[in-house]
């Protein structure tokens, strides 16, 4: 009997891991080709990020060894890290608000 190659469930997540590094072998300009998106209909969330985030985020690693960006961060910490890094550069809170329009920081 033929020895079992996985004792493990099929998740799809290596294969997703390395689609995601091949993609982020890509040229900047080769991934701008690919990456035209149709705005007319919604971008399943696991498809953004298996396809654009995550590829763009082990480019900028490659291509920017300083960057050491954590490909497991969510695209929603950017937010906060533009926050942090408006904050410290002496940008108030109410304007960062502003051109975020959250509607939940108020002048007091």
């Amino acid at each position: 009997m033929p020895p079992l190659l996985s004792v493990e469930p099929m998740t799809g997540i290596e294969p997703a891991r390395r689609e995601g590094e091949a993609l982020a072998r890509l040229t900047v300009e080769d991934a701008e080709k690919r990456s035209v998106l149709d705005w007319t209909t919604p971008l399943r969330h696991a498809t953004f990020y298996k396809a654009v985030y995550r590829p763009a985020v082990l480019r900028a690693n490659r291509l920017t060894p300083t960057a050491k960006l954590d490909p497991n961060h969510s695209f929603h910490s950017l937010r906060h890290t533009y926050a942090s890094l408006c904050l410290a550069a002496g940008i108030r809170p109410i304007d960062i608000a502003e051109l975020w329009d959250t509607g939940t920081l108020r002048r007091r």
